[in-house]
């Protein structure tokens, strides 16, 4: 039994050994399941994007996974047994007060449980982060609670984006824009307050409607437009156009479309800014009204007005403006109101225009003086008011300018008056009309009379009239009272203090002064007076006399040179014409070319000397009158060179010049500059020895243009230097000089220069060292022309560049005029060899017989001719009307040469007036161009 009883227990043991080996190899293999699915769920909670947080059942931590550690700053080792609360900190965004931890909660529930909204994790380092969370609890298989799992993640930028979105949506609805989405085919999807408020729909009544429902349907491709440029991408910013309301009613607005993309990209539809700009259309308008009203107002305004920009540049200026200064609005222009302003009205009014840039003041009104375009100074009440933009910065100056020059003028006047009868000598009394006592007396009545101002204040002109009565004087002045009279004189005595007596002349007048009744006397001393009158008489009787008598020597000294003038002239033009129409003839007969060379400028020379006569003559009376016109010095100095180079040629003499191109251009009169050069030039050969040379040098300098005439002749004494502009002095006056001539040439050029503004200067080193003569012109000249200066008038064609054998005035038929006969025949030699037809006349008589007879085509008539002068037979000619010849055009050769003959011939009806001796090729051009032929040159 016992056996058996051991056998049963090794049994039993043996089987409780092999259970319990099963038992541990389940065990095994339960723990290795175990610690697989451990590795499952923490390679799966790490791999998760939400952050996980373990705890056990007393709420300390067990495991964290990487986005926990991320999220709180712990790692899970670190935060392994420490307590949740410290580990996973929240509060609340808004109270920033601790939230509640859901974990005890968890495990005081048993539930699952939430974050409440706005709950923020605040990690290891401080930084928060916007957190959602849910917590549950952890069961064993009997349902005890052993530990809590807590999954949360971070919604920072969700809350952000729904934060944004809501900030968004409440800018849209509560922007006055209207703010409309809608699909690229048009279809409304949303719809705001704005949209509402410009087109009078809700967005029930436009969502899923088309666009088109607040398109005029005239816009409908405007549409088409803006969709087919949002659907390539493309913005369409500040669409200017009009809409319809849901009353009919159209509304200008500007849209701004945009596309909207989704996440990939693409273009899903469009957003658009709808701005109601009718209010801003309205204003435009308006502005556009009141600019126009404004510019109106500007341009016909009674007063000057001008825009200027801060350096003073005139940019705008009104017509008024313009007519006040004498300058048009190009001109001023260009201009700075510094420029127009009298200079020593300049400090004033740049203190102002400090103190406006400054601040300091916000405009000024100030009295000044201008200059005008003539010269004049007026006086102006200026306003100048400074002109901000948005950002209060200066930007212009606004100028009004009252023309106050008669006022400043009756203030100086009154001034001046007010000195005048202060300071008279003449006795001047003010006395009330019906008290007759003095209200005023001036120095020279207290002078005369010998009483005091007191004495004078208690008096009336009884006291010092003893020759009236109260009654006659009273009598005597009732006409002036009752408006019969406007004024009074009479002659009477005054009385002196000392009581001697002195006759007077009394002028009395009414005037009516501040709504009271005075009279005006003014006293003349008679007596010395008529003394001065008769001692007046006499004076001016013989002043009259020598003024006659000067007068008619001066008329005497015109007459003698016109003569002088007409009969040098006439012979001179037989010589220089006959010595040109031989020297053609004679070309192979050098003696004798040489000779008529000789004749031919000899002759000139006495011509010039004519010249120099009568210029001299118009200079010393005051009648020349400079034919003022922008010219190049190049033209006229080169023309002058061509004159005198003959000349040059025949003394053997060498010409230089050196002239800048870029030396001008001036204002003058390009004739009498011509005669300038020539004269200086003229003057430097002719005092130069065979085989000199003679330089004219332009240059610029400055401001001012120089013309040097240099020549290495003879050169001045220093002594004369200071007399070579003198008329009618030379150097060597003894009648064994070695060259000849008036001595005018140098002064007619002192004369013209300065006429032009210039000046003319002269060094000589000495005898025989040459001489250097330097014109000073100004790049401009205004010149003031006197009233009493002569106006040149236009004189023949310039003389052709040809020889006038070559010429053709085949077909003209020509009446020449002349009662010399010399004059005649030269005339007729010179226009047969260009094939004109050729009558000729010696007397007016016989000319008016050929005009009728034979009907020429122009008329060549000398002026002085004995019975009937060349002004009679014009006037005959053009009494005899067309039929008859009568409108035959009239060219005047004359040797009556001076400006006056000229405006003479010319208002008698003569086309152009020619002085004799003449070119044979002037005298061709001048019948050329009467006749109107153009093919003159074969």
């Amino acid at each position: 039994v016992a056996l058996q009883n051991a056998q049963s227990i090794l049994l039993a043991r043996q089987r409780a050994e092999e259970e319990l080996q099963r038992a541990k190899i389940a065990l095994e293999e339960k723990m290795q399941e175990l610690a697989q699915q451990r590795e499952w769920f923490q390679t799966t909670l790490s791999s998760i994007g939400d952050a996980v947080i373990v705890a056990d059942e007393q709420g300390n931590v067990t495991f964290l996974n990487p986005v926990a550690e991320k999220l709180t700053g712990w790692r899970s080792g670190e935060a392994s047994g420490q307590p949740m609360k410290k580990i996973f900190n929240i509060i609340n965004e808004k109270t920033r007060e601790p939230a509640v931890n859901p974990v005890a909660k968890v495990l005081r529930e048993g539930i699952i449980v939430g974050l409440a909204n706005h709950t923020a994790l605040v990690s290891k380092d401080g930084v928060e982060i916007s957190i959602e969370d849910s917590a549950a609890p952890i069961k064993d298989a009997n349902g005890t609670i052993f530990g809590v799992v807590m999954v949360f993640h971070d919604v920072t930028e969700r809350r952000r984006a729904e934060e944004a979105q809501l900030r968004l949506a409440a800018i849209v609805e509560s922007s006055d824009d209207g703010i409309i989405g809608k699909t690229l085919s048009g279809i409304v999807t949303s719809w705001n307050q704005g949209a509402q408020r410009i087109f009078g729909y809700s967005a029930e009544e436009m969502i899923g409607q088309s666009i088109t429902k607040i398109i005029p349907v005239e816009r409908h491709a405007e549409e088409d437009f803006i969709l087919g440029q949002l659907a390539r991408g493309i913005r369409v910013e500040h669409y200017e156009t009009v809409r319809v309301t849901k009353n009919g009613q159209r509304v200008h607005v500007s849209l701004t479309s945009s596309p909207i993309r989704d996440s990939a990209g693409e273009i899903i539809g469009a957003s658009k800014i709808v701005r109601d700009i009718d209010a801003h259309k309205q204003a435009q308008e308006t502005l556009r009204e009141n600019e126009a009203r404004l510019r109106a107002i500007f341009s016909q305004a009674a007063v000057g007005m001008a825009v200027a920009d801060l350096d003073g540049r005139f940019l705008e200026l009104n017509e008024k403006f313009q007519q006040i200064l004498g300058y048009s609005a190009a001109e001023l222009q260009h201009m700075t109101a510094a420029d127009i302003t009298h200079p020593d009205d300049l400090p004033p009014t740049r203190i102002n225009m400090q103190r406006l840039l400054a601040g300091e003041i916000a405009d000024y009104a100030h009295e000044k003086r201008y200059l005008r375009k003539d010269g004049a100074v007026m006086w102006s009440l200026t306003t100048v008011t400074l002109l901000k933009d948005a950002q209060s910065q200066p930007r212009r100056f606004i100028g009004i300018i009252e023309d106050i020059t008669q006022r400043k003028q009756a203030e100086t006047e009154r001034a001046r008056l007010a000195h005048v009868l202060e300071k008279s000598l003449n006795e001047i009394y003010i006395f009330d009309s019906d008290t007759l006592c003095f209200e005023y007396v001036n120095q020279g009545a207290l002078l005369n009379l010998g009483y005091s101002l007191k004495d004078m204040r208690s008096m009336t002109p009884l006291h010092i009239k003893p020759a009236f009565t109260e009654s006659s004087f009273r009598e005597m002045i009732r006409p002036l009272l009752q408006g019969q009279l406007e004024k009074l004189m009479f002659h009477t005595i005054h009385r002196r203090f000392d009581q001697t007596d002195y006759p007077v002349e009394v002028h009395l007048q009414l005037v009516t002064h501040a709504e009271r009744r005075v009279f005006v006397a003014v006293i003349l001393d008679i007596s010395e007076r008529r003394q001065a009158e008769e001692e007046r008489k006499r004076l001016l009787e013989s002043e009259r006399r020598a003024r006659a008598e000067a007068e008619r020597t001066n008329d005497l000294k015109d007459e003698f040179l016109a003569n002088l003038s007409h009969e040098l002239r006439t012979p001179l033009s037989a010589i220089l014409g006959w010595s040109q129409v031989l020297r053609l003839r004679s070309a192979e007969d050098a003696d004798l070319r040489e000779g008529l060379d000789a004749i031919e400028r000899n002759a000139r020379m006495q011509t010039q000397l004519i010249e120099d006569l009568l210029d001299m003559n118009r200079i010393t009376s005051g009648k020349v009158r400079l034919d003022i016109q922008p010219v190049e010095p190049m033209t006229f100095i080169e023309a002058a060179l061509e004159t005198v180079r003959p000349a040059a040629n025949a003394k053997g003499i060498r010409l230089e010049k050196l002239l800048d191109p870029a030396a001008g251009p001036i204002t003058g009169d390009p004739h009498r500059l011509q005669q300038v050069i020539w004269n200086l030039l003229t003057n430097a050969i002719k005092f130069t020895s065979k085989g000199g040379k003679v330089q004219i040098v332009l240059e610029r300098v400055n401001s001012h243009i120089e013309i040097h005439v240099a020549d290495t002749g003879i050169g001045i004494e220093p002594e004369f230097l200071a007399h070579v502009f003198e008329r009618f002095r030379q150097a060597d006056a003894s009648t064994t000089r070695k060259y000849g001539g008036l001595g005018l040439g140098l002064s007619i050029v002192k004369h013209l220069v300065e006429l032009h503004g210039g000046v003319v200067r002269v060094k000589s080193p000495g005898k025989d060292q040459g001489t250097i003569f330097t014109v000073h012109l100004p790049l401009t000249v205004i010149h003031h022309k006197p009233s009493n200066e002569e106006r040149l008038h236009p004189k023949s064609p310039k003389a052709m560049a040809l020889d006038f054998r070559a010429a053709n005035l085949s077909g003209v038929k020509v009446l020449v005029v002349d009662d010399e006969a010399d004059a005649r025949e030269l005339m007729k030699r010179v226009l047969m060899t260009c094939h004109a037809e050729v009558l000729t006349a010696g007397s007016a008589a016989e000319a008016l017989r050929l005009v009728e007879s034979e009907r020429p085509q122009v008329l060549v008539s000398d002026i002085g001719m004995p019975e009937m002068d060349g002004y009679e037979l014009l006037k005959h000619v053009r009494a005899l009307g067309p039929e008859r010849g009568g409108k035959i055009p009239a060219i005047a050769l004359t040797a009556f040469a001076r400006s006056e003959d000229r405006t003479r011939a010319l208002r008698a009806g003569f086309l152009i007036h020619v002085s004799k001796p003449v070119e044979p090729s002037e005298l061709i051009a001048t019948i050329a161009s009467v006749t109107g032929r153009t093919d003159v040159a074969e």
